[in-house]
């Protein structure tokens, strides 16, 4: 019986325009919510959070697919097939609603959940904060005698967002299965996973980055 698994971690790096460390209210609260302090420089300060995501039930479905499947399916654009899409696609979201079940068919556009289409609660539209191609980094094999025992590899998906406008409770993180030619926010995909973090408040000028690591280790 095989001992393969898929696992992730998500590190988020924010870049506070203006806000002294030690002395700005906001930099306690961001303390608080668990960011840790990384430096102050360029008239700015900062931080890091580092968490975990949630695979939904289609990027389950994916990933076997695309390794066992033996036939064509259609993914996000009618006549498209698993082998035209790649995790490539990063979004943000002002609502921690994630669930297993908000995609949970390959190729449907999510209507629940914080990387919905939802007007309201989905992903972010505004100040530059859309969906994007994130920047992708292979890893190298490795075959580490600890555990977990095997090969082991470790892909990472990157982006950054300056925001051109004030958005409140940035805390949610999309990863999406899309064509290159078929991105921004509202546009078709299958939602690969999900994840949040502790909200923060964006203003113009601030930096918010992923960065969103793959394991795949056996």
């Amino acid at each position: 019986m095989s001992n393969g698994r898929v696992c992730d971690r998500v590190d988020y790096t924010l870049y506070k325009t203006g806000l002294v460390p030690y002395v700005n209210p906001y930099f306690y609260h961001l303390i608080a919510e668990g960011w840790q302090f990384l430096n102050y420089s360029r008239g700015g300060s900062f931080f890091e959070f580092t968490t975990h995501n949630l695979i939904t039930e289609a990027g389950a479905q994916v990933i076997q697919n695309q390794v066992h499947g033996t036939t064509s399916k259609a993914n996000g654009v009618a006549g498209a097939t698993y082998t035209t899409y790649v995790v490539q696609g990063l979004g943000l979201s002002t609502s921690s609603s994630i669930a297993a079940t908000d995609d949970a068919a390959v190729g449907n556009y999510p209507t629940t959940g914080a990387c919905s289409n939802s007007a309201s609660t989905g992903e972010i539209t505004e100040f530059l904060l859309t969906r994007t191609v994130g920047t992708y980094t292979p890893g190298t094999v490795s075959t580490d005698s600890n555990t977990p025992p095997g090969g082991t590899i470790s892909p990472t998906l990157t982006a950054t967002w300056t925001a051109t406008g004030p958005m409140l409770n940035v805390q949610a993180g999309c990863a999406w299965l899309q064509s290159a030619t078929a991105y921004g926010s509202g546009t078709p995909g299958t939602l690969f996973a999900e994840n949040t973090f502790s909200a923060v408040n964006l203003n113009t000028g601030d930096q918010l980055t992923i960065t969103w690591t793959f394991t795949y280790s056996g």
